[in-house]
C-alpha cells in the first residue's frame, strides 16, 4: 500500500498546481473492486468492509456524492459543486451485493457497479483469484506443472516450493504484487501463469485455469463470496434505484487488442445482456484494464452508452473539459478512514 499512497501523493501534487492556478472545482471518481477480506489478495483489489464503511463517512464530509450520471452531467455545469465525488466498482463481484450495497444503502449513497456480463452466475471465482488460491494458499502442490497453450507446452518445476511451510504460506497469503518484494518461487510461478492467461480470451483463460485447478487437486468453484454476481443479484441492485449497473464488456477483454468488429461485440453484447438482467437501460461503461484504442470510445457511444470511465491514475480528477467517455478514476487501496481522509484532504487543496 505504501507504493500506491506515494503514487497518490504525486497526483495530489499535480492537482494542487491546478488549485494554485485557480482551477479549484473538480470531481473525483473512486474505483473499487471488492469489499471483502479474501484469503489472498495479491493485486490489492479488496477493501475490508470496516474500512469501506469508514471511507463512506469520509466521502460524506468531503463533498457531494452523486450518481455517476449526474456527476458526468454536472462536470461542465457552471453551478457544479466545488467538490463532487462518485463511487464505482469494477468486475461485478458478489461481495458488492453482500457487503458494499448494505453499507451504501444505510447511508443513501449511490454507486455504479460495472459488470462483466459473461461471468454473471458463473458459479466460480474469477480466474485471477483461482490462480492466487492455487499458488499462494495451498500447502502442497505437485512437483511439476505443464500447460499446453497456443501450440506451446510450458513446463515449470517447483522443487522444494511444492511443499510450503506454514510461516511461508502465511506470508504468501499477505503478499502484494505492487508493494512487496519477490522472495519465493511460487510468486514467480504465479506471475508467469497469470501473464499467459492475461493474454488470452476469457474462454481460453478459463480453460487454462481449469487445467491449473485440476493439477492442484482442488475444486474450481472457490469460496462463494469470491464469485461474480448472479442475474438475480444484478436485477436486485438495479431495481433498488440507488446502485447503477454498468457495462464492463462481455469477457473482460482488453479493448486495445480488439478490432472494430470484436470491440463492438464485446461492448454492445455486454449492454444487451445486462439490460435484460437489470430490466433497465445500461448507460455507463468502464474499459477493462483501462485499455482502449483510438476507436473504442466511438464504439462505446454507438452501442448506446452515455458515458465511460477509465483508470488512468495519472489523470486523477475530472474537470469541466473532461471527455465524458474518458472519465478518470483513482483506484483506492485498503486503508483506514484516517489515511483515506488525509488523501482526500490533500485533494481538497487549501
Amino acid at each position: 500500500m505504501k507504493a500506491q499512497l506515494r503514487h497518490l501523493a504525486r497526483n495530489i501534487w499535480r492537482h494542487q498546481l491546478r488549485v494554485r492556478a485557480g482551477v479549484q472545482r473538480h470531481g473525483l471518481v473512486l474505483m473499487y473492486h471488492r469489499v471483502a477480506e479474501p484469503t489472498s489478495d495479491p493485486w490489492d483489489m479488496a477493501v475490508t468492509p470496516a474500512h469501506f464503511a469508514e471511507h463512506l463517512e469520509v466521502v460524506r464530509r468531503y463533498g457531494d456524492c452523486l450518481p455517476l450520471a449526474r456527476f458526468a452531467d454536472r462536470m461542465g455545469s457552471a453551478d457544479r459543486p466545488r467538490r463532487m465525488i462518485a463511487i464505482t466498482f469494477d468486475d461485478g463481484y458478489r461481495d458488492n451485493v453482500l457487503n458494499a450495497a448494505p453499507l451504501l444503502e444505510a447511508r443513501d449513497m449511490p454507486a455504479t457497479v460495472f459488470v462483466v456480463s459473461s461471468t454473471v452466475g458463473a458459479g466460480h471465482d474469477f480466474w485471477w483469484d483461482a490462480l492466487a488460491r492455487v499458488f499462494l494458499t495451498m500447502p502442497q502442490l505437485p512437483a511439476e506443472l505443464r500447460l499446453d497453450h497456443a501450440g506451446q507446452t510450458h513446463v515449470w518445476q517447483l522443487g522444494d516450493a511444492a511443499r510450503c511451510q506454514p510461516e511461508d504460506l502465511a506470508a504468501l497469503r499477505r503478499w502484494s504484487v505492487d508493494n512487496d518484494a519477490m522472495w519465493h518461487p511460487r510468486q514467480t510461478l504465479f506471475l508467469a501463469v497469470w501473464k499467459i492467461l492475461n493474454g488470452c480470451r476469457l474462454d481460453e483463460a478459463e480453460a487454462l485455469c481449469e487445467q491449473v485447478v485440476a493439477w492442484a487437486g482442488i475444486e474450481r468453484a472457490g469460496p462463494p463470496t469470491d464469485h461474480s454476481m448472479t442475474a438475480e443479484e444484478v436485477n436486485r441492485l438495479a431495481s433498488g434505484g440507488l446502485i447503477e449497473i454498468g457495462g464492463h464488456t462481455v469477457n473482460h477483454f482488453p479493448l486495445d487488442m480488439a478490432d472494430s468488429i470484436q470491440a463492438a461485440a464485446e461492448i454492445g453484447g455486454c449492454r444487451t445482456a445486462l439490460r435484460e438482467m437489470a430490466g433497465r437501460d445500461i448507460d455507463s461503461f468502464s474499459y477493462p484494464f483501462g485499455r482502449f484504442s483510438k476507436k473504442t470510445s466511438g464504439i462505446v457511444r454507438q452501442a448506446g452508452f452515455k458515458r465511460a470511465c477509465n483508470s488512468w491514475n495519472w489523470r486523477l480528477l475530472a474537470y469541466p473539459e473532461t471527455d465524458r467517455f474518458h472519465i478518470p478514476r483513482i483506484r483506492i487501496p485498503d486503508m483506514n478512514g484516517d489515511q483515506f481522509g488525509s488523501f482526500l484532504q490533500g485533494l481538497a487543496g487549501a
